[in-house]
């Protein structure tokens, strides 16, 4: 163990266990780990993105430096078991690395072969592509994560809880309340390896589509929620930004109906000065709105669908109704070519008997739709 390691060096003598180990224990819990229930809500998506793994590192950087702290000007870090770094952890490391590959990669290529996909890997279909060149933000996002855990839960939070007369079973306990969080970072990396998979762009309009022409009826048939809300994740990620569509389908009700009305305020703010001489258009968009604010699928989706024909009659004019327009609209921009199929299909699904969509269903329709139209066009 080198010199400073039990916090003399920087901080001085250290001065002994805190008065009350279990108010500061918890006082820190809250502070900095509760706190990430705010920011826990469908992260895959949003991990294809640098700007991700670097609020990760600002999230987690002072949090460690924080528990580092309280820990050598109390008892001192040798107390709390923290030594240097040796040479066999970098070894141990690459082990359980390649440990975590071959879970999480094998099974997928094993699904792969019988035709089951991931829906969060579909998107790596169609650009962007950043592959390989995010595997440095994943590795420094997860020996933030791991680190800055490790500390808290491991070192500090158990040594607390038995100066405060508490057995370690408690810690566990608080790990887990974050574990869906904070072990996401290996199978986010297993995707950016995934992306780097064939890295020619090729066609990228038709992949676009193609994309989505595959997506889409899976969507459709999906009977388990959490299923049918990955693929309508991947469809907002291809026709948007990745990693910002997931809010509005998940997380508690609260924070996503608000979510979702200010994405029809957005939408609206948009639309409405190229829809401005419509006749009918302000009627629509009352209407979707109060779709929107009751959670009514069928009718957001009925008026969302009569805004985008009024749009593009707007924009293209007689073509728009054409049945093949989608690929017109494609050659134009290839993210409006595949929203214009789906919003095809799901017309057409529409003049079903039974709808052939449930409420649900219509609901996330429609909101990909006001994703894409109040940002898209």
């Amino acid at each position: 163990m080198g010199p400073g390691m039990d916090g003399e060096t920087l901080f001085g003598q250290p001065r002994g266990r805190p008065e009350r180990p279990l108010l500061e224990a918890c006082i820190l819990f809250i502070a900095f780990y509760l706190a990430s229930y705010g920011f826990a809500a469908a992260p895959g998506p949003a991990a294809s993105s640098p700007e991700y793994h670097l609020s990760v590192l600002a999230l987690n950087i002072p949090r460690g430096i924080l528990v580092l702290y309280l820990m050598a000007v109390s008892d001192g870090l040798r107390l709390f078991k923290i030594s240097g770094p040796r040479r066999i952890d970098a070894a141990r490391g690459f082990l359980c690395a390649l440990g975590a590959f071959a879970a999480i990669l094998g099974p997928g290529f094993l699904f792969s072969a019988f035709g089951i996909e991931n829906p969060l890997f579909a998107q790596a279909k169609v650009p962007p592509r950043l592959g390989v060149a995010l595997i440095p933000f994943f590795f420094l996002s997860s020996l933030a994560t791991g680190y800055c855990e490790e500390l808290f839960f491991r070192s500090y939070l158990i040594r607390r809880l038995e100066q405060g007369g508490l057995p370690p079973l408690w810690a566990a306990l608080a790990s887990s309340l974050l574990g869906e969080e904070e072990y996401t970072v290996m199978a986010m990396l297993a995707e950016a390896v995934t992306k780097s998979a064939g890295a020619e762009e090729g066609n990228a309009p038709m992949e676009v589509l193609e994309a989505v022409q595959e997506l889409f009826p899976r969507f459709v048939q999906a009977r388990n929620a959490a299923l049918q809300q990955q693929y309508a994740i991947a469809l907002g990620n291809i026709l948007g930004h990745p990693g910002e569509f997931y809010r509005f389908i998940t997380g508690t009700a609260a924070p996503r109906q608000a979510r979702c009305r200010s994405l029809f305020a957005s939408f609206r703010l948009h639309i409405s000065p190229l829809l401005a001489n419509e006749k009918g258009a302000r009627a629509a968009l009352d209407e979707c709105a109060r779709a929107i604010e009751t959670e009514s699928g069928r009718e957001a989706l009925a008026a969302c669908l009569r805004i985008h024909d009024m749009a593009m009659t707007r924009l293209f004019g007689n073509l728009s109704q054409e049945s093949d327009f989608y690929e017109s609209a494609g050659r134009a921009d290839m993210r409006l070519g595949a929203w214009c199929w789906i919003a095809r299909e799901l017309a057409a699904r529409a003049a079903l008997p039974e709808g052939g969509l449930d409420e649900a269903s219509c609901l996330i329709a429609a909101l990909i739709g006001l994703y894409y139209l109040g940002s898209g066009i």
